[in-house]
């Protein structure tokens, strides 16, 4: 009966607690769909974009900034352009679109880097990365 009790208050004292302040959750602020164009894998001119559409969900009532970054390897390809500026996407609109291209040399960009950050502050909601195929050329 003790134990019973001693949950019972640790419970109430949790719930009361976790109730006063939330913090962003993460698991409600995702990615959940990607559409790239052209499609991966493609042989590229420096200068050509590739467009990445972005379907998500979030809970964040002041919005959220959104990035697509090329990588090769794990590193940020050199000599990117990327556009248009993430900006704060806020209201019902849960599809923005991001692009990049790499302006010069031959590089392969091997990966996307999908982050979400809080948009009124630089915390991190949500990061993943989408293996990709794009080469390219002068």
């Amino acid at each position: 009966m003790k134990n019973l009790f001693l949950l019972s208050t640790l419970s109430l004292m949790f719930t009361a607690c976790s109730n006063s302040n939330p913090a962003p959750s993460t698991e409600s602020t995702r990615i959940t769909e990607v559409t790239l164009t052209p499609a991966s894998p493609a042989t590229l001119k420096n200068g050509d974009k590739v467009t990445v559409k972005i379907k998500f969900i979030t809970n964040q009532p002041d919005g959220v900034s959104i990035y697509a970054l090329p990588l090769t390897g794990t590193e940020l390809a050199l000599n990117k352009e990327l556009g248009p500026e993430p900006g704060f996407v806020t209201g019902d609109l849960r599809e923005t679109t991001r692009s990049f291209t790499i302006l010069s040399g031959t590089t392969t960009v091997n990966q996307i880097r999908l982050e979400i950050y809080l948009a009124k502050s630089s915390e991190l909601l949500y990061k993943d990365f989408r293996p990709v195929q794009y080469s390219f050329k002068p």
